[in-house]
């Protein structure tokens, strides 16, 4: 055994005679099997959850909208500076949500919790970030965003907000002063 060199050979002899009955230890590995789940069929009724996110989204929804000139939209009897000072960042979004790896399914019901998040706490613009991938999001996220009441405008976020990778939506909330 070679010894370090900032030990002294009493230290070392101090040490050998410390561990001299000792033995090394068995590593005891466990590991755990999956648990054997068999996908089962959906045949109850709905959840109440499930029913509202299915009353706002609609997969089959088509809008008449024409996005040759970026992602935008804004309600008619909103007014279109407001719509121009979003896609500026000029109003800057208080809360984020990230789709990323969600399902269709998933994504629909992480918006509406949004949603309903930034009426609750009176936020009126919000990034939401459906990334790359395959694009299916990217490409159903805005046909979701036109059911609903709640979504005055949206267009795609300014890079520093997440770019062609997210849209800003301006919400319909409620005045706090009013309530």
């Amino acid at each position: 055994m070679k010894k370090p060199p900032s030990t002294s050979d009493d230290e070392l002899q101090m040490f050998l005679d410390a561990v001299s009955g000792s033995k090394k230890l068995q590593q005891d590995t466990i590991r755990h099997a999956r648990a054997q789940t068999k996908p089962t069929r959906a045949t109850a009724k709905p959840v109440a959850s499930e029913k509202q996110v299915d009353q706002f989204f609609s997969d089959d929804y088509e809008p008449l909208l024409d996005f040759s000139q970026g992602v935008e939209f804004r309600q008619p009897d909103l007014a279109s500076h407001q719509l121009k000072r979003l896609k500026r960042g000029d109003l800057p979004p208080e809360l984020f949500l990230d789709l990323h790896g969600l399902s269709k399914a998933e994504a629909k019901q992480e918006l509406l919790g949004l949603f309903n998040t930034a009426r609750k706490e009176w936020i009126d613009v919000v990034s939401v970030m459906h990334g790359q991938g395959f694009g299916i999001l990217k490409r159903q996220l805005p046909k979701w965003l036109v059911q609903h009441p709640a979504v005055l405008a949206f267009c795609e976020a300014p890079r520093e907000y997440g770019g062609r990778n997210a849209l800003l939506v301006l919400l319909d909330t409620p005045d706090p002063k009013a309530g």
